[in-house]
């Protein structure tokens, strides 16, 4: 398994059922199956998600936008299993994506979003709630983005999420 700690980079293998590794002690956070290496996904606890989710505000660089990527797609998945806490935490990645711009990691949330969606489809209050949270959300990505092409912009990037903002702001009902 290829784990990202901050900054560095270790691969251990895991030949057993348990294993321990050895963690630096200024860690900080860690991220099981760096760069998707392997064919599995990674349930990490709240404490875990919550420090990866506010590495991105707080500067850190070291997450690659495969890595967000592959964050998203496992927790979704971990939370489709139904496993207790699984979705808050979805909930919680989904909620800390500030300040993004990479199309691949907001195309990959936004599809988490639309299946939770799917799930809260019948609770009325909830799916207000939700709703309303993904619009502030897609608001300020699109505000960033503006309706305008810039002649500079990045034609992979920008341009590939401007119409992905818009088309999700409408489908939360703005």
């Amino acid at each position: 398994m290829k784990l990202c700690i901050g900054h560095e980079t270790m691969t251990c293998f895991l030949c057993s059922n348990n294993t321990v590794i050895d963690l630096p002690k200024n860690a900080g956070w860690v991220h099981l199956n760096a760069d998707s290496t392997g064919f599995y996904a990674c349930q990490y606890d709240k404490g875990m998600i919550d420090t990866l989710a506010s590495a991105p505000q707080k500067g850190d660089t070291h997450l690659t936008e495969l890595d967000k990527v592959c964050l998203v797609r496992d927790s979704l998945s971990v939370a489709e299993s139904v496993l207790p806490g699984a979705t808050e935490n979805l909930l919680n990645l989904i909620v800390s994506f500030k300040n993004e711009k990479i199309n691949p990691a907001w195309d990959t949330l936004l599809n988490a979003a639309q299946n939770i969606r799917h799930i809260i489809d019948k609770d009325e209050n909830i799916s207000k709630h939700f709703d309303s949270v993904m619009r502030n959300k897609l608001l300020s990505l699109f505000k960033d983005l503006g309706w305008e092409v810039p002649k500079d912009e990045d034609a992979d990037i920008e341009s590939l999420l401007r119409p992905l903002a818009l088309s999700s702001i409408a489908k939360y009902g703005y």
